[in-house]
Order: C-alpha cells, then structure tokens, then sequence
C-alpha cells in the first residue's frame, strides 16, 4: 500500500511539473527607438491588444538604432522595429536578419542641419556626422547630397550612435552638417542649425518595418507571428483615430517618449513628420509590386556602388511578409 502511495504521488508531481510548464507562455520581446512611427508598439503593450490575443509580448526601447541592431544580433530581442535600409545593410555584411514587411516611413523626422553660413560646396571635405553609418541613413544623405552638386565620397562621414550627443556636437561645432531625426535633432535647429533638406524631400527614401534573426524567426510559431502584427495593425488603427488622441499622447509621452518631457504641440510635430500606414496603406504597400519593391531595387543597387560591390543579394533572398499580410488581410 505504501508503494502504491508513492507511484501515485510521484506521478501527480510529474503531472503537475508537465502542466505547469505547458502552461508557461513564452514572451517575445520588440526592441524600438524613440520614434513617432513606432509608437503603435506602445500602445499595443498599454492596451493589452496582444494579450487580448493570448500573447506575452514585452517593447524592449533602446537610446539608439545602434543599441538596438545589436540587441537583434545579439539575440536578446526577438524582432526589432526600424528602418529597412539598416537591415539589408545588415544582411549584405552576412548578419542572418530576414525583413518582416514595412509599416511606416519617415516623412519629414529625418534631417539634414547645417550651419546658417555654410553651403553644401563650401562644406566638400569636412565631417558629417550621422546617427547611423548605414545604407538606411546614407542612403537619404546621398540623395541630399546629390541633389546638390556632391556626393558621399565628398564627405568624412562618422556616426554617433546617441541622437543627442550628435546634435550637441553640432551645437559644439565638431560637425558642421549632420544627419539626425527628431526630437533630438529640433535641439540642433533651436541652436541656430538650418534645415537644409528632410526625408519627406524625397518621399519613401527611409521606410521603417520589422525584422527578426532568421534562425530566431524559424523558432516562432507562425500563428504567434500573424498575431503579434494583428496586434501591431490594431493598435496603429487605434493611434491614427483622432478620438483616442488624450489617451494616445499620454502613452506617446510615458511610453515613447519617457525622457524627453515633450509637449502636446511637439508631439503634434513629431507625429506630422512621420507617416504610419493606415491598414490598407500597408497591405498595398507590402504586395508584389508595391513601393517596398521599388525600394528593394533601389538600395540594393545603391549599395552596389556604396561599400558592397559584389553582392548578388535579392529581395526574395531578405524578405518574408506573408504573416503581415496574412494579419492585415481583412
């Protein structure tokens, strides 16, 4: 009777160890930047949209675009939020990252700032500094510079990573022209900084969307993917409705951006200057033929002729959107 005792409660301690883990939800982790574009990742996490689809999913944020390209390739995070560009460049440097589909661009957040005295011309051989050395931001830089009479090759370009300190070594006159986005980059132009050009000068020359490590993203059930971009597509809905505009900027000003104190008429800004896909936007967007194609064929060919000459890479060999798809399907 005693050894029947025990089998029994050894197999109920089993049982219950089994249960337990089956119940224990795995947790995906987002990493984003301080970004209006992406702030839909906020709101989905402040109102529960993926727990109301049986997701844990946890916004990871990060001081820089640097900070969180790491953090993907790291693995510490699972899917990151950002621009398009910096994850080709990322693949060509033979990074294992796949593109999950694009969801929105800046349109008027990034900028060129200048001294008020320069010209493009008489700046030719100086420092121009960026807050990231990639195809993604070089890419829109090259078109500035083209646009006036000068090139990449004409410049000494040096990132740093942290938004604000660049804007402060533009205040300190380390770089006389740089290449930064807001809310850091409205510090450089209340200096005395002239914007010289903004990425809505050349419209979609900077989409941002997801993308995961590909060997990560083989460890994902699909269905949780299409799930966490129904989350994504429900919340972007939700940010772009005016009627939820008090609730949203206080997400917007705790959530997104917690440390910069900015006030509604700056939120207003920031979120004029980049352009969130409606639903539609996006699915149009990320079909065969769409805008992303065209820009696949655009910075692919760019980066034939800026630091990655013999690459054979195509966008079937980088990207896979058929879970955002599939969620923004109606």
């Amino acid at each position: 009777m005693k050894y029947r005792l025990l089998l029994l409660l050894a197999f109920v301690f089993v049982f219950s160890a089994c249960s337990e883990d089956e119940a224990t939800e795995r947790t995906y982790k987002i990493g984003m930047v301080p970004w209006a574009a992406y702030s839909p990742l906020n709101v989905a996490d402040a109102k529960g949209f993926w727990s109301e689809l049986d997701l844990n999913v946890e916004v990871v944020s990060y001081n820089s675009n640097t900070d969180l390209n790491a953090a993907l390739e790291a693995g510490t995070i699972d899917i990151a939020l950002d621009m398009i560009g910096s994850w080709v460049d990322l693949r060509l440097q033979g990074k294992p990252i796949t593109v999950l589909g694009e969801t929105d661009w800046s349109d008027g957040g990034d900028k060129i700032i200048m001294k008020s005295s320069a010209t493009v011309p008489s700046l030719i051989g100086s420092k121009l500094g960026v807050y990231l050395n990639l195809l993604s931001v070089k890419y829109f830089v090259d078109k500035f510079l083209q646009a006036n009479g000068a090139s990449l090759a004409d410049f000494i370009i040096e990132e740093v990573s942290n938004p604000d300190d660049l804007s402060a070594k533009f205040i300190d006159d380390t770089y006389p022209i740089i290449a930064n986005y807001d809310p850091a980059a409205a510090k450089a132009v209340a200096s005395g900084g002239v914007v010289a050009a903004t990425s809505k000068d050349y419209p979609g020359c900077i989409p941002e969307g997801f993308a995961a490590r590909t060997d990560r993203l083989a460890d994902i059930p699909h269905a949780d993917l299409v799930n966490i971009f129904k989350g994504w597509k429900k919340a972007a809905s939700w940010a772009l409705d005016g009627a939820n505009k008090t609730e949203f900027y206080q997400i917007l000003k705790t959530k997104t951006f917690p440390n910069d104190n900015l006030s509604d008429g700056a939120l207003d800004t920031n979120l004029a200057q980049v352009r969130i896909h409606t639903n539609s936007e996006q699915l149009t967007v990320n079909q065969a033929g769409g805008t992303l194609d065209t820009y696949f064929s655009d910075i692919l060919l760019f980066a034939k002729s800026h630091g990655f000459p013999t690459h054979t890479l195509t966008k079937t060999d980088i990207l896979d959107n058929s879970a955002l798809i599939e969620a923004l399907t109606p």
